[in-house]
């Protein structure tokens, strides 16, 4: 049996050919004609079939919807079916469809063929639903949905992921399998798109002539609208099918339902997002890249990385081609590069190294942030980097984080290197006895964190290994919690408003898993709601998105360029205080229970460098910049000996060097234009020269980054300016 390997569940556990794969999106898949040499599909397999779909395109249908009159009823069906459904659309107009018959697709055709044309996905009921998949409630309200939908993408990539992993399989044949395939919708678009993962076997790699074959069969594949088809089989049935041991938690018994897709022979377990209805709306999809990654299982130490992107007009590709041109020259990465900022090495995947220039940007954020601990009651501490297992047992992460943990064993006994701070600072407050007027103590590190990221994962500044968070924790009691948090919200946005971010709030609510009861939790969510109610900004609601240990205030923040990041958060925490034991004594001489309070603003030093690289075009602010001032004399020796401004340009160096100032010069023999034209393209703040008249006058001549403008004046009056502009954050 020819088999390929395709996706399935955390939880899945895949044994073919005496080789296991436990991956946590991994992907099962056959040829589609063993299926039906293993099971009858007419009487054992419910099967969906989708109907001819339609890609997705702009703007939410539901607003076009609105748009006809509300009191019309329409019809999509059989009208003679006794077995009637009302279909209600979301400006409340009805249609009268057939169960079992009508699709969202049938009804958006109803409307108009425009419309048909556009929807790639529907919510019914609240639920996502495939255009194809049939009606069933007696009430269904639909909301028919396009390309700026964040669903909709997700089914549109995902689909293209599928026809992508369809076609590399065509292309190399049954020794090789896919691991992984998943669509990537994520704050910046210009990383959007999917990611398509696999096993080439004899460390074989994708070349060039690959990916053109495997475009090309794309192209066909795309052309021939081939629809994906949706089964629901039993976990008995799927054995019989892959032949393999499929293991998941979630069954309880033989007749669980498995739902898998089929695309042109290539099979794969279902995923939350729905598929289009078939690979015609496809029209626009290329490959972007191809990328050797490490493998998460021993057995499979090197996959191979296909990457694309698709929309549904070629519009929208040529725009989206156009802003990574654009984008290229604004990453961080090619910037830090060009300033000699920072760099990575293959020793050290996810760990960077800070060149000088960098080191001073990066120390400069954390003085910025210590002397705002000083004026708002922080203290700051300093706790180890290497934990015991049992710690991380004692605060939840090992049942919930330890994937992410690098771990190891000394002394019989297993450690971890911290990936969050919390739990120490725990261990910190539990040390010493508390009271009540001790209250609230906050408390902040910069130690040293690190997160076991996959190796794929790995972006630059933006994803590590290895960083430093402005982490701080908050021990108050109950009714210190509403102040607290108002301060937390007007730090943030005081330092936000220094960078010149824009900032929206999003309140994440329970997950799924979760520590502690459902009552603690609506408390701590209805305790934060009222916080925001009273900041005085829009907010909205991310359900599902809290951390496992208490609900949080999620902090989006918009740069220059219009991305938006995810970096400061505010979390409420009841769960580590009753897992560490802590306790203060109340008034009352009883002993309580602390409110821990989680909070930081960069999030992660490095990924806020990454972020004001970008925001800042590399034009650092004066109060940020590495390279502040450049100074060169207008003329030198042709030997390099000196020249008749040395002494008088050393002086004036080393006074603004005593202010503090960071303050480079050039005494080679190139001219004096080559000289400003290098320190130009490096971004310096200032360019200083000095010349005859200079010296003569006691003064110096100035040019301002980005200004033509020359300016005489004397030293004082140049460090007033200087002075001003860093108290001023300029």
């Amino acid at each position: 049996m020819n088999y390929q390997l395709s996706r399935s569940s955390s939880r899945l556990l895949l044994i073919s050919n005496s080789v296991r794969f436990n991956h946590s999106r991994s992907y099962l898949s056959l040829n589609y004609n063993s299926i039906n040499n293993s099971i009858n599909i007419n009487n054992n397999i419910r099967c969906q079939t989708n109907y001819r779909s339609t890609p997705l395109l702009t703007s939410s249908l539901t607003n076009k919807v609105v748009t006809t009159t509300t009191s019309q009823r329409f019809y999509c069906g059989n009208s003679g079916d006794s077995d009637t459904i009302d279909i209600i659309l979301p400006d409340g107009r009805k249609i009268n469809g057939q169960k079992g018959v009508s699709t969202p697709f049938s009804v958006a055709r109803t409307i108009s063929k425009s419309l048909a044309n556009r929807v790639l996905l529907s919510r019914v009921n609240g639920k996502l639903h495939g255009i194809g998949e049939a009606l069933n409630e007696r009430e269904s309200n639909v909301e028919l949905l396009d390309f700026e939908n964040d669903d909709a993408r997700r089914c549109f990539w995902l689909s293209s992921s599928i026809v992508t992993a369809a076609a590399a399989m065509q292309h190399f044949g049954s020794n090789s399998f896919i691991t992984h395939h998943n669509y990537l919708l994520t704050n910046n678009a210009l990383q959007d798109g999917y990611q398509v993962d696999m096993y080439l076997p004899e460390n074989r790699t994708i070349t060039e002539s690959d990916i053109k074959s495997i475009q090309k069969i794309m192209t066909t594949l795309i052309q021939s609208d081939k629809p994906f088809t949706r089964k629901s089989i039993t976990k008995k049935q799927s054995l019989e099918i892959f032949k393999v041991y499929i293991i998941n938690n979630n069954f309880k018994n033989d007749g669980d339902i498995v739902e898998i897709v089929e695309f042109n022979g290539f099979i794969t377990l279902v995923d939350k997002i729905p598929t289009l209805m078939s690979s015609g709306k496809l029209k626009c999809i290329e490959l972007t890249k191809n990328s050797s990654i490490v493998g998460s299982l021993a057995a499979l130490p090197t996959l191979q990385r296909l990457s694309g992107i698709s929309f549904p007009e070629k519009e929208q590709l040529a725009v989206w081609k156009d802003l990574q041109h654009q984008a290229a020259q604004l990453d961080h990465r090619n910037i830090g590069r060009d300033q000699e900022l920072f760099f990575f090495h293959p020793y050290s995947p996810g760990s960077c190294f800070f060149l000088p220039h960098g080191t001073r940007i990066y120390n400069k954020l954390h003085s910025f942030l210590r002397s705002e601990y000083r004026k708002r009651g922080f203290e700051e501490v300093i706790t180890p980097n290497i934990y015991s297992q049992k710690l991380w047992e004692t605060s939840g992460h090992w049942q919930n984080y330890k994937d992410n943990m690098f771990g190891f064993q000394c002394d019989h006994t297993s450690y971890s290197l911290k990936p969050m701070n919390c739990p120490g600072h725990c261990l910190m407050f539990a040390h010493k006895s508390h009271s009540y007027k001790d209250l609230p103590m906050r408390i902040a590190d910069f130690g040293v964190l690190h997160r076991n990221e996959t190796h794929g994962s790995l972006t630059g500044l933006t994803r590590v290994r290895r960083f430093q968070q402005d982490d701080a924790h908050i021990f108050c009691r109950a009714d210190q919690i509403r102040e607290e948090i108002q301060k937390c919200l007007e730090f943030m946005q005081f330092v936000y408003d220094k960078f010149g971010f824009s900032f929206s709030l999003e309140l994440s609510t329970r997950p799924t898993p979760f520590l502690g009861d459902v009552d603690m939790w609506n408390r701590a969510e209805a305790s934060l709601e009222s916080v925001l109610n009273e900041f005085g900004r829009e907010w909205r609601v991310n359900p599902g998105d809290g951390a496992f240990y208490g609900p949080k205030i999620d902090i989006h923040i918009k740069d220059a360029n219009g991305k938006s990041h995810q970096c400061a958060t505010i979390q409420l925490d009841f769960q580590l205080p009753i897992r560490f034991g802590l306790e203060y004594t109340a008034a009352d001489s009883r002993a309580e229970r602390p409110v821990m309070i989680h909070r930081a603003i960069f999030g992660s030093t490095e990924r806020m460098m990454a972020i004001l690289i970008e925001h800042t075009k590399g034009k650092w602010p004066l109060w940020l910049s590495p390279r502040q001032i450049f100074i060169a004399p207008v003329s030198v020796n042709s030997d390099g000996s000196g020249g008749p401004y040395n002494d008088y340009l050393n002086a004036v160096k080393q006074r603004l060097f005593d202010a503090g100032y960071h303050i480079d010069s050039d005494l080679s023999d190139k001219t004096i234009n080559k000289k400003l034209r290098e320190a130009i393209t490096l971004r310096y703040n200032y360019l200083v020269v000095i010349g005859k008249e200079e010296q003569d006058n006691n003064t110096i001549t100035i040019r301002r980054r980005d200004s033509t403008d020359q300016i005489t004046l004397t030293l004082d009056k140049f460090l007033e300016e200087l002075n001003d502009n860093i108290i001023n954050f300029k």
